[in-house]
């Protein structure tokens, strides 16, 4: 596999290797079964849910795309991913938290509020995809890297 990604490498320009990197490492995990296809998906497409609902307290600081994409989080992925069933209300409930969480520099590198703590990487590569993902790259890479 590695022979394989050496001989991509060399025709990409640098900008895209860490997305041929991740997409790679996403196939290999879904082929093996440690990595949910509809999940791989979501963060590659950044679902959103279609009607996500009210804010409430989120939206004096979560936009109405941010509020879909972590909707679609709670209500499509929360089978494979029991942390997401109740992430809107828990969300609702630490709104100050997750603000905190949410304005900070570089959110990958710190740990989420509540029941979230708890993150695994990929559903940490989600989160960070449905609210902050001017921080995805450097979290994808070290995800491709581990």
């Amino acid at each position: 596999m590695e022979v394989i990604f050496q001989y991509l490498r060399l025709g990409l320009f640098e900008k895209h290797k860490l997305l041929a990197a991740s997409l790679l490492c996403f196939k290999v995990l879904t082929e093996l079964g440690d990595l949910d296809a509809v999940a791989a998906r979501a963060l590659v497409r950044a679902d959103a849910h279609q009607d996500p609902g009210p804010r409430g307290l989120l939206g004096d600081w979560m936009g109405e795309t941010q509020w879909a994409r972590i909707r679609f989080l709670t209500t499509q992925l929360n089978e494979h991913y029991p942390l997401f069933q109740q992430l809107a209300e828990d969300m609702q409930l630490e709104s100050e938290y997750w603000a905190s969480w949410f304005d900070s520099e570089k959110p990958e590198e710190r740990k989420m509020p509540g029941r979230m703590r708890g993150a695994g990487p990929f559903e940490r590569l989600l989160m960070l995809r449905a609210l902050r993902p001017d921080r995805l790259p450097a979290a994808m890479s070290t995800f491709v890297q581990g």
